[in-house]
């Protein structure tokens, strides 16, 4: 059985009841099941990720797949050749001038 194309009819929008061209309806989904509403684009919601949180359980990994003994070395991310605080009070004498 042939179907004509519907490029120029008009529909309703099964949510709104707006008129809208009929090859833009779409068809609505809730949680991944498809419920028979043909709805306007401004209607249409992309299905909700949050409804779908069980479905695809993922095991949680435990152990590594290289891991990488300690070697007893604290790790620092100081820079090298300047320390911030110092510990050792300099005082140098410029003519008139003191820097502590």
């Amino acid at each position: 059985m042939a179907y004509a194309s519907g490029y120029e009819a008009l529909a309703i929008c099964d949510i709104c009841a707006f008129s809208c061209k009929y090859t833009e309806l779409r068809d609505y989904v809730f949680n991944q099941v498809p419920n028979g509403l043909r709805v306007c684009p401004q209607c249409f919601d992309k299905d909700n990720l949050q409804l779908q949180v069980g479905k695809n359980p993922k095991e949680e990994a435990i152990a590594l797949l290289r891991p990488r003994p300690d070697s007893g070395i604290p790790f620092c991310r100081g820079f090298f050749g300047w320390l911030p605080i110092v510990s050792l009070r300099v005082q140098v004498t410029i003519g008139q001038v003191v820097v502590e």
